[in-house]
């Protein structure tokens, strides 16, 4: 099984049986994501100082996608055609 279905089946698995989030599978709002980074920053004072986010996360990943493996593999992984850019 690839990681990320594993990752997906033992999600869905905690939350039915934590009995929270959407039950049909509809993604996590923006409101959510800020107030899970809220959460982890008063964890780890060095997330809320660093201003860690979901965007930011993505946009490192990206980038080091492409720095490593090229545009063509950056823009393969945003799914976006070849016009758009970075």
């Amino acid at each position: 099984m690839p990681a990320a279905a594993c990752l997906r089946l033992v999600s869905d698995r905690r939350k039915q049986a934590r009995k929270c989030g959407p039950a049909d599978g509809t993604p996590l709002t923006y409101r959510r994501y800020d107030h899970l980074w809220q959460r982890i920053g008063e964890h780890l004072p060095w997330v809320a100082v660093q201003q860690i986010s979901t965007h930011w996360l993505r946009h490192t990943t990206l980038t080091w996608v492409e720095r490593y493996f090229g545009n063509a593999a950056a823009r393969a992984r945003l799914r976006l055609g070849t016009s758009a850019a970075l």
